[in-house]
Protein backbone atom coordinates (compact mmCIF):
# COMPACT_ATOMS: atom_id res chain seq x y z
CA UNK A 1 0.00 0.00 0.00
CA UNK A 2 2.96 2.23 0.89
CA UNK A 3 3.87 1.56 -2.80
CA UNK A 4 0.30 2.98 -3.98
CA UNK A 5 0.57 6.27 -1.96
CA UNK A 6 3.95 7.31 -2.87
CA UNK A 7 3.05 6.51 -6.55
CA UNK A 8 -0.06 9.14 -6.57
CA UNK A 9 1.79 11.16 -4.84
CA UNK A 10 4.64 11.28 -7.68
CA UNK A 11 1.67 11.55 -10.17
CA UNK A 12 -0.24 14.16 -8.36
CA UNK A 13 2.84 15.99 -8.61
CA UNK A 14 3.46 15.75 -12.66
CA UNK A 15 -0.16 16.44 -13.09
CA UNK A 16 -1.08 19.17 -11.13
CA UNK A 17 -0.39 22.35 -13.92
CA UNK A 18 1.63 24.99 -12.40
CA UNK A 19 0.28 27.97 -11.06
CA UNK A 20 1.64 31.34 -12.21
CA UNK A 21 1.16 33.25 -8.58
CA UNK A 22 0.54 36.87 -8.60
CA UNK A 23 3.07 39.07 -7.53
CA UNK A 24 2.26 41.27 -4.14
CA UNK A 25 1.37 44.49 -4.40
CA UNK A 26 3.07 46.88 -1.97
CA UNK A 27 0.40 49.90 -1.02
CA UNK A 28 2.20 52.96 0.80
CA UNK A 29 0.40 54.69 3.05
CA UNK A 30 -0.91 57.50 1.51
CA UNK A 31 -2.77 55.40 -1.10
CA UNK A 32 -4.29 53.06 2.09
CA UNK A 33 -5.31 56.50 3.21
CA UNK A 34 -6.51 57.25 0.00
CA UNK A 35 -8.47 54.23 -0.75
CA UNK A 36 -10.09 54.34 2.78
CA UNK A 37 -11.14 58.15 2.13
CA UNK A 38 -12.76 57.20 -1.01
CA UNK A 39 -14.46 54.26 0.51
CA UNK A 40 -15.91 57.08 3.33
CA UNK A 41 -16.83 59.10 0.90
CA UNK A 42 -18.75 56.94 -1.03
CA UNK A 43 -20.82 55.79 2.33
CA UNK A 44 -21.30 58.77 3.30
CA UNK A 45 -22.75 59.76 -0.38
CA UNK A 46 -25.09 56.93 -0.03
CA UNK A 47 -26.69 58.48 3.02
CA UNK A 48 -25.90 62.28 1.92
CA UNK A 49 -29.90 62.76 1.47
CA UNK A 50 -30.89 61.21 5.35
CA UNK A 51 -31.28 64.58 6.65
CA UNK A 52 -33.77 65.64 3.87
CA UNK A 53 -35.33 62.08 4.13
CA UNK A 54 -35.70 62.63 8.13
CA UNK A 55 -37.53 66.15 7.33
CA UNK A 56 -39.62 64.90 5.55
CA UNK A 57 -40.68 62.27 7.36
CA UNK A 58 -41.24 64.82 10.50
CA UNK A 59 -43.16 66.72 8.17
CA UNK A 60 -45.27 63.69 6.69
CA UNK A 61 -46.06 62.79 10.48
CA UNK A 62 -47.02 66.20 11.47
CA UNK A 63 -49.56 66.53 8.22
CA UNK A 64 -51.24 63.49 9.64
CA UNK A 65 -51.78 64.38 12.89
CA UNK A 66 -53.15 67.89 11.53
CA UNK A 67 -55.01 65.49 9.18
CA UNK A 68 -56.26 63.50 12.19
CA UNK A 69 -57.31 66.31 13.96
CA UNK A 70 -59.10 68.12 10.87
CA UNK A 71 -61.34 65.12 10.69
CA UNK A 72 -62.35 64.82 13.90
CA UNK A 73 -63.54 68.50 14.14
CA UNK A 74 -64.96 68.14 10.87
CA UNK A 75 -67.01 64.82 12.28
CA UNK A 76 -68.05 67.24 15.31
CA UNK A 77 -69.59 69.66 13.07
CA UNK A 78 -71.18 67.44 11.52
CA UNK A 79 -72.51 65.62 14.41
CA UNK A 80 -73.84 68.97 15.15
CA UNK A 81 -75.36 69.90 12.29
CA UNK A 82 -77.24 66.28 12.13
CA UNK A 83 -78.51 67.49 15.76
CA UNK A 84 -79.78 71.08 15.18
CA UNK A 85 -81.85 69.65 11.90
CA UNK A 86 -83.29 66.63 14.63
CA UNK A 87 -83.84 69.72 17.05
CA UNK A 88 -85.82 71.92 14.11
CA UNK A 89 -87.62 68.84 12.83
CA UNK A 90 -88.90 67.83 16.28
CA UNK A 91 -89.96 71.84 17.04
CA UNK A 92 -91.19 71.41 14.26
CA UNK A 93 -93.87 68.70 14.30
CA UNK A 94 -94.01 69.02 18.34
CA UNK A 95 -94.38 73.22 18.54
CA UNK A 96 -91.99 73.30 21.20
CA UNK A 97 -89.43 75.67 20.54
CA UNK A 98 -86.21 74.88 19.75
CA UNK A 99 -83.94 76.48 22.49
CA UNK A 100 -85.40 74.29 25.12
CA UNK A 101 -85.42 70.72 23.51
CA UNK A 102 -82.81 68.67 25.14
CA UNK A 103 -81.09 65.08 24.05
CA UNK A 104 -79.02 63.86 21.17
CA UNK A 105 -81.37 61.29 19.47
CA UNK A 106 -84.32 61.99 17.85
CA UNK A 107 -86.18 59.72 20.69
CA UNK A 108 -84.82 61.69 23.28
CA UNK A 109 -85.44 64.85 21.88
CA UNK A 110 -89.44 63.83 21.13
CA UNK A 111 -89.64 62.50 24.51
CA UNK A 112 -88.38 65.68 26.18
CA UNK A 113 -90.95 67.35 23.64
CA UNK A 114 -93.46 65.82 25.31
CA UNK A 115 -92.45 66.64 28.62
CA UNK A 116 -92.36 70.02 27.88
CA UNK A 117 -95.72 70.34 25.97
CA UNK A 118 -97.48 68.89 28.72
CA UNK A 119 -95.63 71.62 31.10
CA UNK A 120 -96.68 74.22 28.26
CA UNK A 121 -100.01 73.15 27.86
CA UNK A 122 -101.00 74.20 31.61
CA UNK A 123 -100.68 77.68 30.89
CA UNK A 124 -99.27 80.12 33.42
CA UNK A 125 -101.07 79.98 36.12
CA UNK A 126 -102.14 83.87 37.74
CA UNK A 127 -102.35 83.68 42.15
CA UNK A 128 -105.52 84.21 42.66
CA UNK A 129 -107.47 83.08 39.46
CA UNK A 130 -107.52 79.38 40.25
CA UNK A 131 -107.80 78.67 36.49
CA UNK A 132 -110.73 80.59 36.22
CA UNK A 133 -110.41 84.27 35.20
CA UNK A 134 -113.44 85.04 37.06
CA UNK A 135 -112.09 84.67 40.06
CA UNK A 136 -110.19 87.43 40.21
CA UNK A 137 -109.83 89.28 43.93
CA UNK A 138 -110.35 92.48 44.39
CA UNK A 139 -106.77 93.44 45.54
CA UNK A 140 -106.00 96.93 45.10
CA UNK A 141 -102.71 96.60 44.13
CA UNK A 142 -103.56 94.32 41.55
CA UNK A 143 -106.02 96.29 40.02
CA UNK A 144 -103.51 99.23 40.16
CA UNK A 145 -101.26 97.48 37.87
CA UNK A 146 -104.04 96.05 35.64
CA UNK A 147 -104.82 99.74 35.10
CA UNK A 148 -101.35 100.61 34.73
CA UNK A 149 -100.65 98.23 31.96
CA UNK A 150 -104.09 98.55 30.40
CA UNK A 151 -104.00 100.00 26.72
CA UNK A 152 -105.87 103.06 26.45
CA UNK A 153 -108.46 103.59 24.05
Amino acid sequence: MSENTENTAEAGDNTQPEQEQEPVQAFSQDDVNRIVQERLQRERDKFSDYDDLKAAAERAQELESENQSLAEKVAEFEAQAERSRLVAEVSETTGVPADVLRGETKEELESHADVLRSLISTGPVVRGQEKRPDAVSADPLQEFARNLFAQAD
